[in-house]
């Protein structure tokens, strides 16, 4: 009895682990990691923060995973179930029309949008859940260890400050390289 998932060798193919890192390590670490806390705008939710070099490389993983998992065979499985999805992503664009700040709204949900489609996809670049778990626990030690070299390197990015503008309260408590405790579930 073969005890290998039934998409191995038939899946992806040789674009599906590395860009499997690639994606989990963007959304696990972005682009910038380590912000400073103290600044006048890391208090303001509706601060502006993107930057344009984020966007492409939004953009640029999202193109690659849609490529990647079109021109696979196993391409019928991505983004399931889909009306639910749909639904949901409608409703986040209805709400998100009439909210106090629709521009930031609604661009907030266009980066939902492509999030969600990734997600969907990403599921299927592993080979295997043999590939999928050493992958997974790569890229999570990996982040770890990012976490631990910026206490050790900047401890001053690293860890809360007294000078934060949004919670001075934490000062000394490590953060590692997210900007804020509510922001690491969602990526763990």
């Amino acid at each position: 009895m073969q005890t290998e998932d039934m998409r191995e060798g038939s899946g992806i193919g040789i674009l599906g682990p590395p860009l499997f890192v690639a994606t989990l390590l963007f959304y696990l670490i972005t682009l910038t990691p380590f912000i400073d806390l103290s600044v006048a705008s890391a208090g303001d939710p509706a601060a502006d923060r993107s930057n344009t070099l984020n966007q492409i490389v939004v953009v640029g993983l999202t193109i690659s995973l849609w490529l990647t998992v079109f021109s696979s065979p196993v391409r019928y499985l991505a983004v399931r179930p889909r009306g639910p999805l749909i639904a949901t992503l409608l409703w986040f664009a209805i709400v998100s029309a009439i909210s106090a700040h629709p521009d930031i709204a609604l661009k907030r949900v266009v980066l939902a949008t492509l999030t969600i489609v990734n997600a969907g996809i990403f599921l299927l670049l592993p080979r295997s859940e043999r590939q999928f778990a050493g992958m997974l626990a790569m890229c999570c030690l990996g982040t770890l260890a990012l976490a631990y070299f910026g206490v050790a390197v900047w401890p001053h990015l690293a860890t809360h400050q007294a000078s934060e503008v949004r919670e001075p309260m934490n000062a000394g408590l490590w953060r590692g390289h997210f900007a804020h405790k509510m922001s690491r579930p969602p990526r763990w």
